[in-house]
């Protein structure tokens, strides 16, 4: 079994619809939109993404997936050259003492060549656009989350994570347009997949 969810990050992508071997699976997402996990079989499909205005095609590109994975199929850059990137979850045994929790960070803001992640006032990690952090081990509370890239640029986030849980948080938008960039966190699948 592997598991698939999509997750619409291009800040100037209209609606749109995913379809997997030409059979719509979500539709109307807008930007931050985060689906549901869909589980199925290893193997390479076809992924378009279609704008849900008027079904023109955005994107069409094949995907390879692992059997027993978990994955985020993430729409990211700018509607003139948009692309999928397929993020894979963290699927080793969670911690079940619930004393820490796991979060890593995924830079997709096409604006941002190196994002530097503080947490707490410590940096702690500086990723390249589509690229992502390892994984941290911190306290089970909340958590401020600052950005920057040659200076601040996003401050005081505040993030609640919950002890035994594993999460993703992702950078989002554009540095040049007014209160664009975001950081949005969520829960990977092996948090609550069976």
């Amino acid at each position: 079994m592997t598991y698939l969810r999509f997750f619409h990050a291009s800040i100037n992508c209209p609606k749109i619809d995913f379809y997997i071997n030409k059979i719509l699976i979500e539709k109307n997402y807008d930007y931050k939109q985060m689906s549901e996990y869909f589980s199925g079989h290893s193997g390479i499909y076809n992924l378009e993404i279609k704008s849900s205005n008027d079904n023109k095609v955005l994107l069409n590109k094949e995907i390879n997936l692992k059997e027993n994975y978990i994955y985020t199929a993430a729409v990211t850059g700018l509607l003139k050259n948009i692309d999928i990137k397929l993020i894979q979850d963290n699927i080793n045994k969670i911690n079940s003492d619930n004393k820490n929790s796991e979060i890593r960070f995924i830079n997709l803001s096409p604006s941002l060549n190196s994002a530097e992640i503080n947490l707490n006032g410590n940096d702690i990690a500086k990723i390249n656009f589509n690229n992502q952090s390892d994984y941290f081990r911190i306290k089970p509370e909340k958590h401020s989350l600052s950005l920057k890239e040659k200076e601040a640029i996003l401050k005081n986030k505040n993030i609640n994570l919950d002890g035994g849980k594993t999460y993703s948080s992702y950078v989002l938008g554009v540095n040049n347009l007014t209160n664009s960039l975001d950081i949005v966190t969520h829960l990977e699948g092996k948090t609550f997949l069976a």
